[in-house]
This record gives C-alpha cells, sequence and structure tokens, in this order.
C-alpha cells in the first residue's frame, strides 16, 4: 500500500488515477474488461466528490478569480473544469428531456414572454472577411484544441434567415410530407430516418388536427414561433426542401460577428458583456 499525506483517505489516490482517466482508449485497443464488482461503492465516490471540490473552493476562495487569471496554467485547468462540467449537464440534459414525464419531478419554470409574431424574412450580410478560430497568443482566451488557430477568410456575399427556423415554418414541411420524400434528404439521412420510422420531430406529439410539444416536464400546444428542435439531418433536409441550405461555419461567423467594415466584433450586439436582455 502506498503511503498517504494526512487527512488524504486511502482511496483518494485511486480515484485521483479512476476519474482521470475518462473515455480515452485503452492503450491495447480493446475493450475495458472491469466488473461491476471492481467499481467503487457509492459513498466513497461521494466523500471524494465533497471533499475535492471542498478543496478546489478553497483554492479559489484564497486566491480569487483575479490571481487564477494571471497564471495561465491555472486558468486553463480551471476553464477546461467549468467547460467539461457544462458538456456533461448539456447530455444529461438531452437524457432527462427523454425520460417520460412521469418519472421527473416537475421543477418551477421561469416565464417566457410572448414577443408576438416575428418579422420573417431575410437578411443581406455584405462581403467581408471574419475571423475563425482563436489566437494562441491570446492568454485571455479559452479554447479547445480544434478552435486554434486564429485565421482570417473571405467570405462572399449571401442572404440568412432573419431567425432561426420556427415551428410554423417547420411544421409546412412536415404537412407536405417532407419524411415521406426521399428527394430531401441525403442517402445516409433518408436511411436513418427509414430504418428509425421517424416521421416528425423527436418531442412533437400529434394531437387530433393539431400538434403538442413535450417540453422537459410539461406537455404544451405546439408554441409555432419557437425555434424547432430537430437533428442536423431533419435541418438539413428542411433547407433543402426550402431550397435553401444550412450556413456554413464562415457564414454564420459573418453573420453574427461580422462588421460591414470587417473588424469582428465579441458578441453578435457588440462588446458588451452578455446580460438577460440579449437573450
Amino acid at each position: 500500500m502506498q503511503p498517504c499525506l494526512p487527512g488524504v483517505r486511502p482511496f483518494d489516490r485511486a480515484f485521483d488515477q479512476l476519474f482521470a482517466f475518462g473515455i480515452d482508449p485503452l492503450e491495447s485497443g480493446g475493450l475495458p474488461s472491469d466488473q461491476p464488482s471492481d467499481w467503487p461503492v457509492e459513498p466513497d465516490v461521494r466523500e471524494y466528490v465533497r471533499r475535492s471540490r471542498a478543496t478546489l473552493d478553497s483554492a479559489l476562495t484564497a486566491h480569487g478569480f483575479a490571481d487564477w487569471a494571471g497564471d495561465h496554467d491555472a486558468a486553463m485547468l480551471l476553464n477546461v473544469a467549468i467547460e467539461h462540467r457544462l458538456m456533461h449537464a448539456e447530455t444529461l440534459a438531452y437524457m432527462l428531456h427523454q425520460l417520460p414525464l412521469d418519472q421527473k419531478t416537475a421543477q418551477p419554470q421561469v416565464p417566457i414572454a410572448d414577443p408576438g409574431r416575428l418579422r420573417l424574412g431575410m437578411l443581406e450580410i455584405p462581403a467581408g472577411p471574419v475571423t475563425l478560430g482563436l489566437s494562441r497568443h491570446d492568454p485571455a482566451s479559452f479554447g479547445w484544441d480544434n478552435e486554434y488557430d486564429g485565421h482570417r477568410v473571405e467570405v462572399p456575399a449571401f442572404s440568412i434567415d432573419r431567425y432561426k427556423v420556427t415551428n410554423r415554418q417547420y411544421l409546412k414541411f412536415v404537412e407536405d410530407d417532407g419524411y415521406r420524400d426521399p428527394g430531401a434528404w441525403t442517402a445516409e439521412d433518408w436511411a436513418w430516418i427509414a430504418e428509425q420510422g421517424i416521421m416528425h420531430p423527436l418531442f412533437w406529439r400529434r394531437a387530433g388536427s393539431g400538434w403538442r410539444y413535450r417540453g422537459m416536464f410539461h406537455e404544451i400546444e405546439l408554441p409555432l414561433d419557437w425555434p424547432v428542435y430537430v437533428s442536423h439531418a431533419e435541418a438539413r433536409a428542411y433547407a433543402a426542401w426550402a431550397g435553401k441550405a444550412l450556413p456554413t461555419e464562415e457564414q454564420w461567423q459573418r453573420a453574427c460577428c461580422g462588421t460591414p467594415e470587417g473588424r469582428d466584433r465579441p458578441f453578435p450586439w457588440g462588446a458588451e458583456a452578455p446580460k438577460p436582455r440579449h437573450g
């Protein structure tokens, strides 16, 4: 047995190694051979999590975020931890959304204001440059490995919808038998929906002559002016049916963060830090 520091439980060192492994494949290329009997017991895991959080909270309280920001390596690790946790939260949200409503306990929801009918239409985006990716020389930026290096690209003029595609717009695709028309789908996408028997978006349910939408905790009448929630395959098929195409990365970046004179904006509304009203 390896000796441990005072106050550190014997399983902490093993857990450090276990949870650092993540989903990386085995060096042999094979599958893990561990059995449930090899896994740690829940109380030990919960205690490890509690102690890890307490250690991190203590370090943040003692030094403050300003001190962390001045240490590039420490700030990088902290950002990785935060972003990694957000990624798991997003995945869990997908999974929980698909659970039957009677298997979840409803939580209070923030009221959603009715914005009224949207002024649909397309916006003309002039040709111009835009920056893709991040600079390795900017100590204030954080990104994953596939977000480097930053580079400038020229984007030809194009038109883009003012808003995301709404349920109202997508409903026309459904009513026009878009899910029965292989001409709107790529061969791979058509094989997928045919095999799965998909005939409408995942969270839509036919109710008489109309549709219902299943949210996280409640089912409601399909909100026609909300953005439609579909897979990439469905989005691509809708765009083809509408005689359009999904925006490329360059077009999306140019539309949301580019300017007529060619410089980039940090956010679609400018340089001001995000606030609730920007949503």
